[in-house]
C-alpha cells in the first residue's frame, strides 16, 4: 500500500485530517522495518511483531476511512489487517508473557532501599502471554476479514477462538469481558454447526452497565441463528446509534475504531451470506456504516 496525497474530504468532522495522515504515513513506514525484522531475526518476538504489523494496517484503514480516502483502500487495509490477525492467532502460545512486578514498600523508609521494600513479587506467573489472542481480538479481526470479503481467513480466525481457564486478562473493567468472551465463543460455535451451543452461550449476555455494543452484537448473532430479519435489522440500527452517540464525544476523536462500525459490518456481511436479506435491506448511505464498503 501506498501514501494517498490527493485532497480528500473527510467522512468524518472529529478527525483531524493532518493528525490521521501522519499516522497513515508512520504506519506504512513502520511496517516494512517490522517485516524486516522479522525476517532476520525470526526466533525473536514473532508474536509480538506480527501483532504490531496487524494493528499498524487497523490504524491505517481506520484513518483512511475517516479522511476519505477510496472505499477500495480502506478495504485493502482491512483485508492485511485479518491476514495478519491470523498469523498472530496461530501463534498463540509461542511467547511469554511481558514479565511486570508488583512492589509494595513501607513509607517510613526512603523509596528505593532495601528497608522500604515490603513485598516484591511477579504479577503475570503464567507460562505463556495470551492475550494477544483474546475473545474480544478475535470477534474484531473476524469483522476484518468479513467486511473486506477474506471469508475463508476471517473463518480459520473463528475456529481459533479460545481463552485459558480463569484468564487475567478478562474482566468487567478489562479490553475483554466476559460477555466479549460468550460472543465470541457462540460465533465460533454457529460457525462449526453447532448451534445449541452457539445459543447456550447467547443466553449469557444481559444488558448491563457498559455493554450495550456487545449486547447488541449478541442479538444480532442470535437473529441470525433464528433467521430471523427484523430483529437483526433493528438491533443494528440500535447498534449504528450507539456509535454514532460516542462518535460526537471529542474524546472518540483519538481513538479510530469509532470512525466506522466494523460490528454492524462484519454481522451484517455474515447474515447477508446466511441469506437473511439482501444487501438493499441495510441502511444505505450512512458513513458510520456504509454497505459500500461491504458490496465491493
Amino acid at each position: 500500500m501506498e501514501i494517498l496525497k490527493e485532497n480528500t474530504t473527510p467522512r468524518s468532522d472529529l478527525v483531524n485530517k493532518e493528525v490521521a495522515f501522519n499516522i497513515i504515513q508512520e504506519a506504512l513506514q513502520d511496517i516494512p522495518k517490522v517485516e524486516a525484522m522479522i525476517r532476520n531475526e525470526p526466533a525473536k518476538l514473532l508474536q509480538t511483531r506480527t501483532k504490531s504489523i496487524a494493528s499498524d494496517y487497523e490504524r491505517i484503514a481506520f484513518f483512511a476511512y475517516a479522511i476519505g480516502y477510496p472505499i477500495e483502500y480502506v478495504r485493502e487495509a482491512f483485508a492485511f489487517a485479518a491476514e495478519y490477525e491470523l498469523k498472530v492467532f496461530k501463534l498463540r502460545g509461542t511467547e511469554p508473557p511481558f514479565p511486570a512486578y508488583s512492589l509494595t514498600y513501607d513509607p517510613q523508609y526512603p523509596p528505593g532501599t532495601p528497608e522500604s521494600i515490603v513485598e516484591y513479587k511477579k504479577i503475570n506467573p503464567d507460562e505463556f502471554d495470551y492475550s494477544l489472542t483474546n475473545s474480544r481480538a478475535a470477534l474484531m479481526a473476524f469483522y476484518y476479514g468479513y467486511l473486506s470479503g477474506q471469508y475463508e481467513t476471517a473463518e480459520k480466525i473463528a475456529e481459533l477462538i479460545w481463552d485459558p481457564e480463569k484468564s487475567r486478562y478478562i474482566g468487567p473493567r478489562a479490553y475483554c469481558t466476559m460477555d466479549h468472551h460468550h460472543l465470541a465463543y457462540s460465533l465460533r460455535s454457529y460457525l462449526a454447526g453447532d448451534e445449541d451451543s452457539a445459543n447456550a452461550r447467547l443466553k449469557k449476555i444481559f444488558p448491563r452497565k457498559g455493554n450495550q455494543s456487545v449486547f447488541l452484537q449478541s442479538r444480532m448473532l442470535k437473529a441470525i441463528l433464528e433467521k430471523n430479519p427484523e430483529e437483526f435489522l433493528d438491533s443494528n440500527q440500535e447498534l449504528i446509534a450507539y456509535q454514532k452517540k460516542w462518535q460526537k464525544r471529542k474524546i472518540s476523536a483519538g481513538y479510530p475504531e469509532f470512525y466506522l462500525c466494523t460490528e454492524s459490518l462484519g454481522l451484517s456481511e455474515l447474515a447477508v451470506r446466511r441469506g437473511l436479506f439482501n444487501y438493499e435491506d441495510l441502511p444505505q448511505g450512512d458513513s458510520c456504516s456504509p454497505v459500500e464498503l461491504i458490496t465491493l
